[in-house]
């Protein structure tokens, strides 16, 4: 897993993860990317769009989705967002909220 992180202003980042896996039955490795544009409207509310997919000889797969993030304190945030895939002839939409817990 390769990751980047370009900070463009003090609340505009730009955060990419590039990586490959592999299934254990065969040679034939899978890549995996995600592309994330955050803005910090406060120190502790933010929002996000992100693209995400995955590739594995010819199967493109892609989604796209986009949330709000609000840190409770340094260790904990909860997450709220939706978005769409649009794969192998199958409509994917989803929402989905998270909860975040940073241990120590």
């Amino acid at each position: 897993m390769i990751v980047t992180s370009q900070q463009f202003t003090d609340k505009l980042t730009f955060i990419t993860n590039w990586g490959a896996s592999w299934n254990g039955n065969n040679a034939i490795p899978q890549g995996n990317y995600t592309a994330n544009l955050s803005y910090a409207i406060t120190s502790n509310f933010g929002v996000f769009i992100e693209n995400y997919g995955s590739l594995q000889q010819s199967d493109f797969d892609t989604f796209l989705d986009g949330g709000i993030a609000y840190l409770i304190n340094n260790n904990l945030q909860l997450d709220l967002y939706s978005g769409f895939g649009n794969n192998d002839d199958a409509k994917d939409f989803y929402v989905s909220a998270g909860l975040s817990w940073r241990t120590k």
